[in-house]
């Protein structure tokens, strides 16, 4: 009893200590600070094996696990464990191996790669196999202030895209990793046992935000709303509603212990990016003259960033929605239980680096859903781009999936990377820079590999 108080006391320090929420699909693959000599390669969330199963038993293991992942999380944020340029395994190197068996290049799937992970960062920065820049700092500053165009290297790179920030709440891109439903009154939308179709006839109507990406993604609108409001909410071709705002307060933690935090974003056109000097819009004029790439590929990046993160963020998602209310503004309701930071990052601790095998619950086993839902869209706009004609049958696709999970559910993460590289490789494509056989060549020579002059 004297450890479990002493625990409580810990974990009340921790969260009044931050008051900021770390949404996304768990990054997974973390380097230590640049200048450590050697580089050391690290599990974001550092838990030991102790706590990758569930469920967890007794009562006071599944207390203390969600401790050990909320304080080595936070730690995170506020720099003190050197969580510099990592990446998540699903949100990057899985959707670069998925696009290509689905008829993308590898310029085409190291594009939509490096907007799927930027959506989390706000910018994406190649590493090596050893968690090393392959570009310099100030080269990486130089493509910044010169719109991408001081070196061919900055094609490796993202511009800032500071609109789709995790943590981002004025424009909405905080929504792209943890947003709720649309409920047509106060009272919640009805949902389905997970697994769902997000967009079935039964979930459509309130997944207005994945109906508007999609739309946007494929081609069918110009432009992206905050939230997915439209003008018509129950049409999202229909253009975006401004002059209104959507509240979404939430609790840092579970239970509803302290104060909600009172989140606002401002609807209408979705920002991309905004400075002092110029506002990038998600219109395909301003978009395309901001980025040095196809913003076809830029946008399938950041749609499977969204639709995966509904995947791995559900417990919350599932029950939270927001409505219209009588001034026309929205409001949203996040309950405090499923959607607190402890019970998120002991989640994201079930995902890559623990063996699926360990996790008994449905709800938690999110990470064969998600490489589903990144198999099917990529599948589909592969179709309608016409690189393929056909998608793969059902049980090579399973096949596919499952050497994927047993790679993703390695505990070493160094271990985990080479393994992904090695799985990469044995489909015949090209690894990513600074990996694999290529672990030898310049950036400039990867790119020339890659296509990324000729495309």
């Amino acid at each position: 009893m004297r450890d479990v108080n002493f625990l409580r006391i810990i974990i009340f320090i921790i969260f009044n200590s931050f008051a900021q929420l770390a949404i996304s699909f768990g990054v997974d693959v973390c380097f230590n600070d640049p200048e450590q000599d050697p580089q050391v390669i690290r599990n974001c969330i550092a838990v030991n094996e102790y706590c990758r199963e569930q469920p967890l038993e007794p009562e006071y293991k599944a207390f203390l696990c969600r401790v050990l992942a909320t304080s080595d999380s936070l730690s995170g944020l506020s720099g003190t464990n050197a969580i510099i340029g990592g990446r998540s395994l699903v949100h990057s190197d899985s959707v670069y191996l998925i696009a290509q068996l689905n008829g993308f290049s590898a310029w085409q799937a190291y594009q939509i790669m490096i907007y799927s992970e930027a959506t989390d960062q706000s910018s994406y920065e190649p590493f090596d196999k050893s968690g090393s820049l392959m570009v310099s700092q100030d080269m990486i500053e130089d493509c910044y202030q010169s719109n991408m165009e001081s070196y061919k290297e900055c094609l490796a790179l993202t511009p800032r895209l500071m609109g789709l920030y995790k943590f981002n709440d004025e424009s909405g891109g905080q929504l792209l990793h943890l947003h709720s439903r649309y409920s047509e009154s106060e009272e919640a939308p009805p949902t389905t046992q997970f697994p769902a179709d997000y967009f079935s006839a039964r979930q459509i109507d309130s997944e207005v935000l994945l109906s508007n990406l999609k739309a946007w993604t494929f081609g069918m609108r110009d432009d992206l709303c905050v939230s997915g409001i439209t003008k018509d909410i129950g049409n999202p071709l229909s253009a975006c509603l401004d002059s209104k705002h959507l509240d979404f307060p939430m609790n840092f933690f579970s239970f509803g212990v302290g104060s909600q935090v009172p989140f606002q974003a401002k609807l209408g056109t979705f920002v991309i990016n905004e400075n002092s000097e110029s506002k990038v819009l998600s219109e395909e004029s301003s978009f395309s003259a901001y980025i040095p790439h196809d913003t076809r590929m830029a946008k399938l990046g950041i749609f499977l960033h969204t639709l995966t993160d509904r995947v791995s963020h559900h417990m919350c998602t599932d029950r939270s929605w927001f409505y219209e209310k009588e001034d026309g503004n929205f409001n949203s309701v996040f309950p405090s239980a499923p959607c607190g930071q402890g019970g998120h990052f002991l989640w994201h601790v079930w995902e890559q680096g623990t063996d699926q095998y360990n996790i008994e619950d449905q709800e938690f086993r999110t990470m064969e859903i998600a490489l589903a839902e990144i198999w099917n869209v990529l599948s589909e706009r592969a179709i309608q781009l016409s690189l393929m004609t056909e998608d793969y049958q059902g049980g090579e696709r399973r096949y596919v999936i499952s050497q994927m999970i047993e790679v993703l559910g390695i505990y070493d993460p160094a271990l985990r990377l080479g393994r992904m590289t090695e799985l990469i490789e044995s489909f015949g494509f090209l690894p990513l820079p600074g990996h694999g056989s290529k672990s030898d060549i310049s950036l400039l020579d990867w790119l020339d590999d890659a296509g990324a002059f000729y495309e």
